[in-house]
């Protein structure tokens, strides 16, 4: 059972690795959707562009304060809270902000992008599915004891 775990996680993480460096080009590819005549809008370009950037780098934050935490010795001062709500409260926002935006665009928006930046609208369309609520909240529903076991 634990070889083929093993070969589910690499095949995740090789998706994973492929669908960032996949939004990173469609990102530079479709950089001149900033200027898009409905980009100040629909913010489709900046939306994808914070959803590959923030959760990555929050991550990588987050790994280095709980290394320091953990260098420090103080694992036993520091609420679990601090280190585990930030995450599942980005992805909220996030999951909101792409559900608002794409409920706000307008068919000319839209037809625009479509025609013009498929693969960013494809991309966006990925990624407000992705960070959708049921998905967030399962999240927060496995993770909560873990908030609050040191309080």
């Amino acid at each position: 059972m634990a070889p083929a775990f093993a070969v589910g996680q690499v095949l995740f993480l090789l998706a994973f690795v492929g669908y960032f460096v996949w939004g990173v080009v469609v990102l530079c590819l479709d950089s001149a959707a900033m200027d898009a005549p409905c980009a100040k809008e629909s913010w489709v370009w900046l939306y994808a562009l914070l959803v590959i950037v923030i959760p990555t780098s929050l991550g990588t934050v987050m790994g280095c304060i709980k290394g320091g935490i953990a260098a420090a010795g103080v694992e036993d001062k520091v609420p679990s809270v601090i280190l585990t709500l930030p995450p599942p409260v980005l992805m909220v926002t996030l999951a909101i902000l792409g559900i608002v935006l794409w409920s706000g665009m307008t068919e000319e928006c839209g037809t625009f992008y479509d025609t013009t930046h498929a693969q960013l609208i494809v991309l966006f369309h990925i990624q407000v599915r992705l960070k959708s609520p049921p998905q967030e909240f399962l999240g927060f529903a496995f993770a909560w004891p873990c908030w609050f076991a040191n309080f």
